[in-house]
């Protein structure tokens, strides 16, 4: 969650938090993806209190990118491992220590999408993109849009890279994209029983360099590379030392 939500949590203003249209859409996906895995699981026939708490904490542990695992959920079925690669890239509320795309930025894109096609259904119409009450600017959309296409093109290249070492595609995708979302656990060779060990060494260095990448969250990481940032005057602007 927001920790800006937890300060209005701890000063009583218990509508105001519950009413934040990030934390309620961050709540449904929750719900919906534990009530989904805790049912897989009861079908594999798992007794229904550990189908409970290994689905809830589960989907808990990865879309929160805490890391955890008290199931060797690599053996679940394939839906099941699907739904927590999905989640592995949605990730946490903005303002948190979470990694991932982060639930506001989804939830921003998928309105994007709406408005596009009211648009084309009416070219007239004129739709404005709300979060809440909040309008949200053109120049804050082109911004979540630049983020989430440099996100999803980062992890490609680095999933590539870890599949042509000769890793399987299964490891190499999940290794990626628990390492770009800061989650900690994969599937395949990478998954809550293994380790990392198993990935070659230059690989491994990617690996690293994804999750520094996704921990920084992208356009902090990239305008690190910027040489200008390094000079005298670019360092002054930054931590606004005058003269």
């Amino acid at each position: 969650m927001n920790f800006s939500l937890h300060f209005q949590f701890f000063k009583g203003n218990v509508k105001k938090v519950f009413k934040n249209p990030e934390l309620q859409a961050y709540l449904i996906i929750i719900s919906i993806a534990a009530s989904i895995t805790t049912i897989m699981l009861i079908g594999t026939g798992l007794a229904p209190i550990d189908a409970i708490r290994d689905g809830m904490f589960q989907v808990l542990a990865i879309i929160t990118t805490t890391g955890y695992a008290t199931a060797n959920f690599n053996n679940w079925p394939e839906f099941g491992r699907m739904l927590l690669l999905v989640l592995m890239f949605v990730g946490g509320s903005a303002g948190s220590t979470s990694g991932g795309i982060k639930i506001v930025r989804i939830t921003l894109i998928f309105k994007m999408i709406g408005r596009k096609f009211k648009e084309f259904i009416n070219p007239r119409r004129v739709t404005v993109v709300r979060m809440g009450e909040e309008v949200i600017t053109e120049g804050m959309l082109n911004t979540v849009a630049m983020f989430f296409s440099a996100y999803l093109l980062i992890f490609i290249i680095g999933a590539l890279i870890i599949v042509g070492l000769g890793i399987d595609m299964v490891t190499g995708i999940s290794a990626a994209a628990t390492t770009i979302g800061n989650v900690g656990p994969g599937l395949g060779l990478v998954g809550p029983a293994e380790n990392f060990r198993s990935i070659p060494i230059y690989g491994r260095f990617v690996l690293a360099l994804l999750m520094w990448i996704g921990r920084l969250e992208i356009f902090t990481a990239v305008v690190l590379f910027n040489p200008s940032l390094y000079k005298k005057r670019g360092l002054r602007q930054i931590f606004r030392i005058r003269r």
